[in-house]
C-alpha cells in the first residue's frame, strides 16, 4: 500500500495545513480501529498475575517458616 503523493504532479507543490490535518485524521481513524485490549483479556491478565503473586508469597512463606519450627523433646523419668 503506497499512499505517497508525487508533489510534482500537483498544482500546488506546498504542504498546507489542511493536508496535515487530513493525514492526522487518517492516522487517528486507523488508531481507533485498532482499539485497546478487550475487557476479557485484561481480566485474564489480572487473574494470572494475582495467581502468580499469591503462589510466590505462599512458597516464600513456607520456606521461611521451615527455619523457625520449634522442636519440643519430652523426656520421661
Amino acid at each position: 500500500m503506497d499512499n505517497s503523493i508525487d508533489i510534482h504532479s500537483q498544482k500546488n507543490p506546498y504542504i498546507t495545513s489542511t493536508d496535515i490535518e487530513s493525514k492526522l485524521q487518517e492516522i487517528q481513524d486507523e488508531a481507533e480501529e485498532i482499539g485497546e485490549p478487550s475487557l476479557v483479556s485484561r481480566r485474564l491478565v489480572m487473574a494470572g498475575t494475582a495467581i502468580i503473586v499469591l503462589t510466590a508469597i505462599y512458597f516464600l512463606g513456607k520456606q521461611r517458616g521451615q527455619g523457625t519450627k520449634t522442636f519440643v523433646e519430652v523426656v520421661r523419668l
